[in-house]
């Protein structure tokens, strides 16, 4: 047995290399890493003796000492010894592109993730790093265009972030940062933001610097507004996520035209944002704010062509504006917990309508034009309303497969009521798996 490889063993940091080979040998693309697993020393002692068939195979497939691709380590869980596995030998540290480190109760950076010169890709995350070693990172480690920090115990993110000019992705969730260096925003190579559940109450404006953002995550924050023009010459956003924060008020999205999914949910907005012509928007969640109005002429289809969800629960409406009728690819609607007596008689015409939400309302009847949607409504709910019978234009639905009524003070002594309300349940229950019917 080659005792390099033996040593790999002994120490505990074997490296699996079976199967590992270089691009050329494995047919795979240039762009996709090899992954290279370390062995979990939390699952077998150190001192195992290799199994015959291991040894067979490390002896014919051996990584050459110079590999034709760059590889993904991956020493996830491998505790605080980490460094000693990155050192040792059978692996050229120049190979390395990708490699993950978490879950490895680290405290420190291990200097020997200085020498990976070729590395690209790095996860630090569910350590326990303070930001002073962030800080080495972004200095010794120019090169990186993906970091993740995440789930460490940063109460902010270290000036010296700036030296990763090559940065693409930064995912710093689930910490305690605060604040945003302004020199983070001079990372202007960064797509993809995701700082979920920390404890930002601000934003600078200089995020306008950020322009090939694609992805920006600041949800679960305690941001109460973005300052003005924050958002300007953001035309490749494709998602925005700004739920869960108590924002009360927004800067114009007119720049945001690459928008794809819009989340800000879980707020305090009393108006929605100025919009634009956002021609990709496919879904749109405004639910849980405290909006009393949407104006009309803003969800009209010019503006939202692509539109096909909208969800504005949980709000105080009392009115729907006529436009949100005309949206021509709507198919999925929430109306939910408003104040709502009626809605435009147009909305049952919308010929993709497949799911309504209208429950915790204050409808007292459903009018006949709902049955201009008996061939495509799949989902209609209209639980804790004020409805007094069972409305005669759903006997006509026959795609309906979830249905609920609940919370309604319908009498079901009447024959004609009881009539209708089995007839609709039967539609349901033709389903089967599918089919749920929520009944009185």
């Amino acid at each position: 047995i080659n005792a390099e490889y033996m040593g790999h063993f002994l120490s505990g940091y074997f490296f699996s290399l079976m199967g590992c080979k270089t691009t050329k040998e494995a047919d795979v693309p240039e762009s996709k890493p090899t992954t290279v697993q370390a062995a979990n020393t939390s699952e077998s002692s150190p001192l195992d003796p290799p199994k015959a068939e291991e040894i067979e195979e490390i002896n014919t497939n051996p990584l050459p000492p110079t590999a034709s691709s760059l590889i993904e380590l991956n020493m996830e869980n491998h505790g605080c010894d980490v460094g000693a596995g990155i050192a040792a030998r059978g692996i050229e540290v120049t190979t390395i592109g990708t490699l993950n480190i978490s879950k490895c109760e680290l405290q420190t950076i291990p200097t020997q993730l200085f020498d990976l010169s070729n590395l690209s890709d790095l996860n630090l995350s569910e350590n326990q790093l303070p930001g002073a070693q962030l800080a080495q990172v972004a200095l010794r480690m120019p090169q990186l265009t993906s970091l993740d920090c995440s789930d460490n115990p940063l109460v902010s993110l270290p000036a010296e972030i700036a030296k990763l000019t090559k940065l693409e992705t930064l995912l710093c969730y689930k910490t305690q940062v605060s604040s945003l260096p302004p020199e983070l925003f001079e990372c202007t190579s960064l797509t993809d933001i995701n700082l979920f559940n920390n404890a930002i109450f601000q934003v600078p404006p200089e995020l306008k610097n950020l322009t090939q953002l694609k992805e920006l995550n600041l949800a679960s924050n305690k941001l109460l507004q973005l300052p003005a023009g924050a958002l300007d010459g953001l035309g490749e956003v494709r998602r925005l996520a700004l739920f869960w924060n108590r924002i009360r008020k927004l800067p114009s999205f007119k720049d945001l035209k690459g928008l794809v999914e819009l989340q800000l949910n879980s707020n305090q907005l009393q108006e929605i944002p100025v919009f634009g012509q956002h021609p990709k928007l496919v879904e749109m969640n405004l639910s849980k704010n405290e909006i009393k109005a949407l104006p009309a002429e803003v969800l009209t289809a010019d503006a939202f062509p692509a539109l096909s969800t909208l969800d504005i629960s949980s709000n105080q409406l009392s009115s729907i504006p006529e436009d949100v009728a005309n949206l021509p690819q709507l198919s999925k609607l929430s109306l939910s917990d408003n104040q709502l007596n009626m809605i435009p008689a147009a909305i049952y015409k919308i010929k993709t309508l497949t799911f309504l939400n209208l429950s915790v309302n204050q409808f007292e009847t459903i009018p006949e034009d709902i049955s201009q949607l008996k061939d495509q409504l799949a989902t209609l709910f209209l639980a804790d309303n004020k409805l007094t019978t069972t409305p005669a234009a759903l006997t006509q639905c026959e795609a309906l497969a979830r249905f609920s009524i609940k919370g309604n003070a319908i009498d079901l002594g009447a024959p004609e009521v009881k009539a209708r309300y089995e007839h609709i349940k039967a539609i349901v229950d033709k389903k089967g798996i599918d089919g749920k019917f929520m009944g009185l």
